[in-house]
C-alpha cells in the first residue's frame, strides 16, 4: 500500500528540481574557455604557415605586432573618447584633469604585464632578425590574419576594454538594464502610476485631491503638480524644512489613499504639501518631495557593499539615468505627464553647503509660470 507521506515527499522533491530547472543560472565561462581554444587554434595556423621561415619564433612575433596594434588602436579610442570628456570635465570630475586622465587610461595589472611582455618579445625578435638574417617580412598573408585573429580573443578575455570609462558609457548607453533605469522604473510602477491617476476604482485623480484640499483649506496650490525633487548628493532629508531651507513650512498632507498592494492589506500613501515664504511675503503652496529610490541608492552606496565602490564612483551617471528614463516614462502615461513635475538640480554650492530647497522650488514654479503666460 502506498504511503501518502512518501508520496507527498516525493511529488515535493520532483517539484523543487522542476523548479530549480526553470530558474535562470549564473554563466559557467564556458566563452572564455572556448576563446582561448579559438586563440590557441588561430597561433597554431600562423605557426603552420612559418615554419618554412621562423617557426615558433615568427608567430611569437606576429602575435606580438597584433596586440601591439590593437593596443594603439585602443589608446586612440580612449584618447578620442577624452576629447569630449573634457567637455564634462567640472560635472562629472569635479573640475580634476588628473581624474579624467585615469580614468580615460585605465587598464588593468594584466593587461600591462601582458603588453610589456610581448613588447619584449617583438623587440627580442627585432634583434634576433637582424644577428640571423630571417625574411620575416616575407611571412604570408595567412600567417598575419591567423596572429591578428589570435589576439583579437586574446584581448576579448583580457578585456581591454574596461575601466570606469566604459563603465560610465555603459550606463549611458544602456537599453534599460542599467541601475538608475530601474530605478526610475519601479518608482514609477511602484508609486507614482499609484498616487497619480484615478485607477477606475474609488480613488481620486491626484488632480481632485488636490482641489479637494483647496476647499477644506482655503488656499491655492501653485500647480496641480506633484513636484519630484532629484537632488545630485543623493541627500533625502526627513522633511523639506531643515535648518538649511527657511523659507519652507510643512503644512498637512493631501488625502490619503488606501490600496492593497503585493500582499499588504490597505497600504497608506500620503503626499505632503508644503509652503513657501515668497519675496514678495505671500506664501506659495506646493505638494513636493524627494524621489525615494535616491535615499535608498544613498545607502546603498554607503554600506560598503560588495557594489557600493562601484555605485560610488557612478553616483552622477545613475542618478542621470534615473532622471532621464523617468522623464520618458512619464511622457507615454498622458494622465502622469502633466500632473507631475521632476527638479533634477544640483542641491550644493561652491562652499558644499546645502541650497534652501524652498528657492529651488520657487524658481521651478516662476519658470512654469512664465511659460503659461507665454
Amino acid at each position: 500500500m502506498n504511503n501518502p507521506v512518501n508520496n507527498a515527499s516525493s511529488r515535493a522533491v520532483r517539484t523543487r528540481r522542476n523548479l530549480r530547472k526553470s530558474l535562470p543560472k549564473t554563466r559557467t565561462g564556458l566563452s572564455k574557455s572556448l576563446s582561448y581554444c579559438a586563440s590557441l587554434v588561430f597561433f597554431t595556423v600562423s605557426f603552420l604557415c612559418n615554419q618554412s621561415n621562423s617557426g615558433f619564433i615568427g608567430s611569437v612575433f606576429i602575435l606580438s605586432i597584433s596586440l601591439l596594434f590593437l593596443f594603439v588602436l585602443e589608446l586612440i579610442t580612449r584618447l578620442l573618447h577624452g576629447v569630449e570628456e573634457y567637455e564634462h570635465l567640472e560635472t562629472r570630475y569635479k573640475n580634476n584633469f588628473l581624474t579624467l586622465l585615469k580614468d580615460i587610461f585605465h587598464f588593468s595589472n594584466s593587461i600591462f604585464i601582458i603588453i610589456v611582455y610581448f613588447l619584449f618579445a617583438f623587440i627580442s625578435y627585432v634583434m634576433y632578425n637582424q644577428y640571423n638574417k630571417l625574411p620575416w617580412h616575407e611571412m604570408g598573408l595567412i600567417s598575419m590574419l591567423s596572429s591578428l585573429a589570435c589576439a583579437f580573443f586574446l584581448q576579448e578575455n583580457f578585456k581591454l576594454k574596461s575601466g570606469p570609462l566604459y563603465d560610465s558609457l555603459w550606463i549611458e548607453n544602456c537599453p534599460g538594464l542599467d541601475y538608475g533605469s530601474g530605478m526610475a522604473h519601479s518608482f514609477f510602477h511602484g508609486y507614482l502610476k499609484l498616487v497619480i491617476p484615478n485607477t477606475g476604482t474609488s480613488k481620486k485623480h491626484l488632480e481632485e485631491l488636490m482641489k479637494d484640499y483647496e476647499d477644506r483649506h482655503h488656499v491655492k496650490l501653485a500647480f496641480y503638480k506633484l513636484f519630484i525633487l532629484i537632488p545630485k548628493s543623493l541627500y533625502c532629508s526627513t522633511s523639506l524644512k531643515t535648518d538649511k531651507s527657511p523659507s519652507i513650512e510643512e503644512s498637512s498632507s493631501l488625502e490619503e489613499i488606501v490600496m492593497t498592494v503585493a500582499g499588504v492589506q490597505n497600504r497608506v500613501y500620503k503626499n505632503s504639501v508644503y509652503k513657501i515664504k515668497a519675496e514678495d511675503g505671500k506664501r506659495i503652496y506646493v505638494a513636493a518631495e524627494y524621489a525615494t529610490p535616491l535615499k535608498t541608492f544613498k545607502d546603498v552606496v554607503e554600506s560598503n557593499g560588495e557594489h557600493s565602490s562601484y555605485y560610488a564612483k557612478h553616483k552622477n551617471d545613475i542618478v542621470l539615468q534615473f532622471y532621464l528614463t523617468l522623464q520618458k516614462v512619464l511622457k507615454e502615461r498622458e494622465d502622469c505627464t502633466n500632473f507631475c513635475e521632476l527638479i533634477y538640480y544640483d542641491d550644493k554650492d561652491e562652499n558644499g553647503d546645502l541650497k534652501d530647497v524652498g528657492q529651488i522650488l520657487t524658481q521651478r514654479i516662476r519658470k512654469l509660470q512664465r511659460a503659461i503666460r507665454q
